[in-house]
């Protein structure tokens, strides 16, 4: 890092102290001395004195930095297009430094060092199929030992190398870690990332909802040509052939030029006081950055989209993005530079793309368009009326910056989900819906008490339908529940995903009666057992993943009551996907009386069906006093296993990869 050479501000320091002291000296002389000489003198000095000062300051202005020599063998922070870097806004701009500093957008990509490295490095054994990876630090460096990813088996023993860890992905949830290679920039992934509330390694393969694999990847270039997009600012990946690439950014994560745009035009007119004088008298005459907050509400939700969003660019678009680094700058329009993806889109692009992956809309979207997997909110705000006929915009309910920042990252408020104050009520939503805020309007709408969970907005219109990071998140696209819709889909609604033990029958007759929406024709599993059941035991791995983290929240719990659901997370303690176990192990840990603390979910077969057989032996020696025909439990509180083998033949065993 840049630091000062002290020596030349002790000398500054003294001789402004010492012009300031010859006045005094001045009159001593005159006093004892009557000397005109000594007078002259004394003048002089006190007008070349802080002449010489400020000639110094010139002087050593290109000596008070000392020479950082970039390294080679990782991406690096380059200022260019006008990108300055948050450093430069701090001076400015301290209270809204501080309060980004504190954000998780901060964290997306850092340099690999002892304040960022949260993973355990301390000669850390990880084996993965028949591979090990010994993790070791060595004072402030991090150092995997392994065999030499570009070594050939065919040809002998691949030799064991150690790599240099030298970035970082995330911090919230989860890190993944990116080694240093022999060409140039380019970097590797350890197949492992950590988890930052468990404290505990896991294959990467296992942090995603992908189809079992025992193949062990290290993604070369996968951050200089994919991640880097959107966790850090103004990428670019600067490909030189195939096996080299000269990777730069403006900055490591998501800074302030990231929303602000690039600030070097700011930075230049605000050096003179007088025009900062001016902004004093007239805030909104700045036009050399731009305030997200003082955007329509469309382009202010652009500049979230250009990252949270699904997208694609032409072929042509995306070579010169490598190269130059992306065109587009908060507060143009965001679709006038690339194709955001969505229901009824259509594009020789898009036809492209689903011509190379088939699945890419199933593995990206519910049938009806809607999206399923997370980071991609601003596809689901381009569908919300809310959107479309008023002005909700991601601001609505996010604050970038805010006004008590948190000490730090652990403190888990605001850096959370930077959301605003009133969000995780209802006050958003009363801004424009001004009928609800009557407590008896309220309830005559939602037809539940009007401080209980079902009469919370988010709940019933935004529920838990989209996937990542090994747990559900709220839908951002903003719609009612509908049994027809659910059957159509295969998405679970709001009132199933709350009443977990009701069926999408006694849904639909609820939602007949109170907003007469029409029943839909239903099958026999439909009408008589409970839809959470359905999709644990015959959805596809999505549906499965959603339900086994909606059995762990608690207002669902409250409602459902946990009495039956240990069958259920037990049977998915051996389910064919990784991320699946983990949800399910994590859910079974919130319930009374269920210890999995020794189930490895990314353990044997043999062990994870030991775990599955000894909940289920476990929670059918319990005594329960009343039947519930919809989770398959008879009048003698014993589970109906001739049904529940039956669904789950009927498992959805089709290979799904979300592209979180």
């Amino acid at each position: 890092m840049n630091s000062y050479i002290p020596s030349i501000n002790i000398v500054l320091c003294i001789a402004l102290v010492a012009g300031a002291l010859l006045p005094l000296l001045a009159t001593l002389g005159k006093r004892f001395a009557h000397s005109q000489l000594l007078s002259l003198l004394t003048v002089c000095l006190w007008i070349l004195i802080p002449c010489l000062v400020v000639a110094t300051a010139f002087y050593f202005r290109g000596w008070n930095y000392q020479v950082h020599v970039q390294p080679t063998n990782r991406p690096i922070e380059v200022s260019s297009n006008g990108y300055v870097s948050s450093k430069t806004c701090r001076s400015c701009h301290p209270n809204q430094h501080a309060t980004w500093h504190q954000s998780y957008h901060r964290t997306m990509t850092q340099v690999a060092g002892p304040s960022t490295v949260i993973g355990d490095f301390n000669d850390r054994l990880l084996s993965l199929g028949d591979k090990d990876y010994l993790l070791r630090r060595k004072d402030d460096r991090f150092f995997v030992n392994m065999e030499n990813p570009a070594g050939d088996p065919q040809q002998g023993p691949v030799p064991r190398i150690d790599v240099e860890i030298v970035m970082t992905t995330g911090l919230h949830h989860m890190q993944a870690y990116w080694f240093a290679t022999e060409a140039s920039r380019l970097t590797g992934m350890l197949p492992f990332v950590f988890l930052s509330q468990e404290k505990q390694w896991i294959p990467t393969s296992a942090s995603f909802l992908r189809p079992p694999s025992s193949e062990v990847k290290h993604d070369f270039g996968r951050w200089n040509l994919t991640c880097l997009k959107c966790h850090t600012t103004h990428p670019k990946t600067r490909v030189e052939n195939e096996f080299s690439m000269d990777t730069t950014v403006g900055e490591f994560g998501i800074a302030c030029e990231s929303c602000h745009g690039p600030g070097e035009e700011h930075v230049r007119r605000n050096q003179d006081p007088r025009h900062r004088y001016q902004l004093h008298l007239d805030p909104g005459s700045d036009q050399s950055i731009v305030n997200p907050l003082k955007l329509p509400a469309d382009r202010a939700s652009q500049i979230c989209g250009q990252c949270h969003s699904i997208w694609i660019q032409s072929g042509e678009a995306a070579m010169e993005w490598q190269k130059k680094g992306f065109q587009y700058r908060p507060g143009d329009d965001l679709h006038r530079a690339r194709v955001v993806v969505n229901k009824g889109v259509s594009s020789k692009h898009l036809q492209r793309v689903l011509r190379d992956d088939p699945d890419f809309m199933r593995n990206r979207f519910w049938p009806d368009g809607m999206v399923r997997v997370s980071g991609r909110e601003y596809n689901g705000l381009l569908q919300s009326s809310c959107h479309e006929r008023g002005n909700l915009s991601c601001l609505t309910c996010h604050n970038m910056h805010e006004s008590k920042a948190p000490l730090t990252l652990d403190d888990q408020g605001w850096a959370d989900d930077q959301l605003k104050p009133f969000a995780e009520d209802n006050r958003s939503c009363l801004k424009c819906h001004e009928d609800f805020r009557e407590s008896k309007k309220l309830t005559a709408h939602t037809h539940h008490l009007a401080n209980s969970q079902g009469s919370q907005c988010y709940n019933c219109h935004m529920p838990h339908t989209t996937y990542g990071l090994l747990k559900a998140i709220r839908s951002h696209q903003i719609d009612s529940p509908n049994v027809q819709t659910s059957l159509a889909t295969g998405r679970p609604n709001a009132c199933n995903l709350c009443h977990l033990d009701q069926t999408l029958a006694w849904t639909a007759e609820h939602l007949g009666q109170w907003y007469g929406e029409q029943i839909p024709e239903m099958n026999e599993s439909q009408r008589t057992v409970s839809a959470a059941v359905l999709h644990l035991l015959s959805g596809d791995a999505g549906q499965r993943a959603l339900l086994a983290w909606a059995l762990g929240w608690s207002p669902a719990q409250q409602v459902s009551g946990t009495d039956w659901m240990a069958p259920y997370l037990g049977q998915l303690l051996n389910d064919p996907y990784e991320a699946v176990r983990f949800i399910a192990r994590r859910s079974l840990q919130g319930l009374p009386g269920q210890d999995v603390l020794d189930y490895d979910f990314v353990g044997p077969v043999k062990q994870r069906v030991a775990a599955s057989q000894r909940i289920l032996q476990q929670w059918s020696g319990q005594v329960r006093s009343k039947p519930r025909a919809a989770l398959l439990i008879d009048a003698k509180g014993k589970l109906n296993t001739t049904l529940f083998e039956q669904l789950l033949r009927q498992r959805d065993d089709r290979p799904l990869r979300l592209a979180e």
